[in-house]
């Protein structure tokens, strides 16, 4: 039989009124300042459409619970994208700014914040959506310099 994992906010929770006989099965968490009530292999209850989430696997819902990291620094950034091989593309876009306006912020930065300007520019030069943007901030916020 295969896991399934479901989870929904807890004020939502409240508000459904599921019989208090559920409520042992459920555990609570916390995740990005929300409360969460988990609960596995929740069909026979016959609430699959309450969900805010579904996951059909531990692993998936782990992934769900990192945060992504608000900022990076950016040696982390020019440390993964050299060892992603993109360096060199990051160099090229930013370098063919006119104005040579980037080069001069990204010359000047010490720290790349997930949701500025420059990122977002970056991001859409290395064909990066938002996916792709969160996963390179997870993965940059393990190294260590």
């Amino acid at each position: 039989m295969q896991s399934i994992i479901a989870v929904i906010k807890q004020s939502d929770f409240v508000e459904t009124n599921f019989d208090e006989i559920l409520r042992p099965h459920f555990k609570e968490f916390t995740h990005k300042n929300t409360k969460y009530m988990r609960i596995s292999t929740f069909e026979k209850y016959g609430m699959s459409n309450t969900f805010e989430q579904v996951f059909y696997s531990e692993a998936e819902f782990e992934a769900w619970l990192v945060e992504v990291p608000l900022s990076i620094t950016k040696l982390q950034a020019i440390s993964l994208l050299l060892k992603q091989g993109k360096y060199n593309d990051l160099m090229i876009a930013i370098e063919s700014d006119p104005s040579g306006a980037k080069k001069i912020l990204f010359d000047a930065a010490h720290q790349l914040d997930r949701n500025s300007t420059m990122v977002n520019e970056i991001a859409l030069a290395l064909e990066m959506n938002e996916d792709d943007k969160d996963a390179f901030f997870i993965e940059a916020d393990k190294i260590l310099i």
